[in-house]
């Protein structure tokens, strides 16, 4: 008689396919969250110093290399949609398109800059 194996994996990974959706079900949750404009301000301001250190890195040669293996977009800043959605009516903006607050939307690093420096501006 033949003994079953110890481990066994997982059958068509559906632990993954359950991990995905419950990962995906508490971004959507916390993309809900109402933020107060000092931590937006400060989340859009991290967001914008880690991409121009990413953008540093592209001018030499392992910096580019790393950013490759990271999967980084040069110049391009990933933000939430209700972050976007609150920036934009801060800066006193209408979006061309419908935001999804759950979904991920990524600005041009200028472009952002921009919107932040506005939305600033008009709360203080």
């Amino acid at each position: 008689m033949r003994k079953k194996p110890v481990w066994e994996p997982f059958p068509s990974g559906h632990a993954y396919e359950g991990a995905r959706k419950w990962l995906r079900n508490l971004h959507k949750l916390y993309s809900k969250i109402p933020i107060s404009d000092k931590e937006l301000f400060v989340a859009i301001n991290n967001r914008l110093i880690l991409a121009e250190q990413i953008m540093d890195r592209e001018d030499k040669f392992f910096g580019r290399l790393l950013n490759r293996f990271l999967f980084e977009k040069v110049g391009i800043v990933e933000i939430t949609g209700n972050q976007l959605k609150r920036l934009l009516e801060l800066a006193g903006q209408q979006p061309v398109e419908l935001i999804d607050i759950t979904r991920d939307y990524e600005m041009e690093y200028g472009e952002l800059a921009v919107l932040l420096e506005a939305a600033y501006l008009k709360v203080s």
